[in-house]
């Protein structure tokens, strides 16, 4: 009776790891990563650039893995006041030798008084996602141009 009470909970555990994959601390990537950036011009103004990991699937026996991200260019007055920010939401697959942006798409924020957004668009080109967006003031528009890629490996840029 024992032997067979030990033989069950081993072919469970060996049926289970089959069905279960095990997979490496090192090949998962934790949603929500970010990486920050910032541009200075001429006039003291400024573009802060975040890049966000939202998601990564991964499968050992896969031959493409999935990963999503974003990328935002927040645009800020010469004086620190926000103005707006434009975002690209990138869908890719990458294989460690290709990587493919499969949708693109894009928000928008407009922060500061008087601004307005009138438009944009978004894309995919091989392994880029792109979003431009034209903010608006009375005497002024400023077009913001976002583009996310993501690397054969994975990693988003």
């Amino acid at each position: 009776m024992k032997k067979r009470f030990i033989f069950i909970i081993l072919s469970a555990v060996f049926a289970f790891t089959l069905i279960c994959p095990i997979i490496p601390v090192s090949a998962t990537q934790v949603p929500g990563n970010m990486s920050e950036n910032v541009e200075f011009f001429p006039d003291g103004s400024y573009v802060v650039t975040e890049i966000h990991e939202e998601s990564s699937r991964y499968s050992p026996w896969a031959t493409r893995q999935t990963k999503n991200g974003s990328k935002t260019h927040t645009a800020y007055s010469k004086d620190g006041v926000k103005l707006g920010s434009l975002t690209v939401h990138g869908s890719f697959t990458y294989n460690g030798t290709t990587a493919t942006a499969e949708s693109a798409s894009y928000s928008h924020t407009v922060d500061a008084s008087g601004w307005s957004f009138s438009g944009g668009s978004s894309y995919c080109s091989g392994a880029t996602a792109t979003a431009s967006g034209t903010f608006k003031y009375p005497f002024d528009s400023k077009t913001l141009t976002v583009s996310l890629r993501c690397s054969a490996s994975g990693v988003l840029s």
